[in-house]
């Protein structure tokens, strides 16, 4: 496939970022589909005006996240794959971070995704689903107690809960958004350590269990609320912060 006019040169800051965030939204638009063949390396070269050394770095890095596949041999070359389920995520990971998602961006995300996703978990929830989720509500009950535990703990184990219930709803695609969205949330919920009291951590254990009960009683609405009510006090938590920060 011709991919003459569909690229454009990128600048001379940030080269190797600029070419993958290029493939990757001509893929995501549809101008690229799977199965389709780029140019050749002399063309893309041209295309993107970078040199061979940096194209061949973001080619590979480009396969390395599953977007494409470099085939050898007289009926090889570049081709664009369906990416797995795992790769998708890292790789929508990877957009995010050159576009730079705000805080913000994040918090409406995640408002409207994740209490649907919750409602999905609550209709599709397998019993070692279930079981897992109960799990790790018990160890995060365990950890709140313990005034010696890094809020970093507690907060991986949180979202841990957050991944546990995307693969729940049975849905690859929330799944690879979740995964997306994995080092954002990590970030954003580790920042929050300051806020941290005894009380706050006893109270998010709570609502993880209130999320799981109803996923585990299959109600979708109450799961939705309980959901929705948990990441909203994050977000206003971290904006709570964000607006302290900025006065200091």
């Amino acid at each position: 496939m011709s991919t003459e006019g569909l690229f454009r040169p990128v600048s001379a800051s940030r080269t190797f970022e600029a070419i993958i965030a290029q493939v990757q939204e001509a893929i995501l638009s549809g101008k690229l589909r799977y199965g389709d063949r780029l140019a050749s390396e002399r063309e893309l070269v041209q295309q993107f005006g970078v040199s061979r050394a940096t194209l061949r770095e973001a080619l590979r890095s480009l396969e390395a996240l599953g977007w494409i596949e470099i085939r050898p041999g007289a009926q090889g070359g570049i081709f664009v794959v369906r990416p797995s389920t795992d790769r998708a995520g890292s790789a929508l990971e990877a957009l995010m971070r050159f576009h730079e998602v705000s805080p913000k961006d994040l918090e409406e995300f995640r408002i409207s995704f994740e209490p649907e996703t919750a409602a999905w978990a609550a209709l599709r929830a397998s019993p070692q689903d279930v079981a897992e989720l109960r799990d790790i509500v018990a160890r995060m009950g365990r950890l709140v107690e313990d005034r010696g535990v890094a809020w970093s703990l507690v907060s991986d184990l949180d979202l841990e809960f957050h991944m546990r219930i995307a693969a729940a709803s049975g849905n690859r695609v929330r799944s690879a958004v979740m995964l997306a969205v994995h080092s954002s949330v990590q970030s954003a919920s580790r920042s929050l350590d300051p806020l941290m009291t005894a009380e706050i951590r006893r109270s998010i254990a709570d609502e993880l269990d209130a999320i799981a009960e109803a996923i585990a009683k299959g109600d979708q609405e109450a799961a939705r609320a309980a959901m929705k009510a948990h990441v909203e006090r994050f977000s206003r938590m971290e904006t709570e912060w964000l607006e302290r920060r900025s006065t200091e």
